[in-house]
């Protein structure tokens, strides 16, 4: 299976690089944080 995406947005903060697969980690308001630790997990 291979993943593609298309930039958009501001990018990551440098801050939160090192928890960007972790589980319930989210930067917005009502985000639950699940999205990436779900594709790390499907991967």
């Amino acid at each position: 299976m291979k993943k593609e995406g298309v930039p958009a947005g501001t990018g990551v903060a440098s801050d939160q690089m090192e928890k960007l697969f972790d589980a319930f980690v989210t930067s917005k308001l009502n985000g639950t944080g699940v999205g990436l630790r779900v594709l790390k997990l499907w991967d």
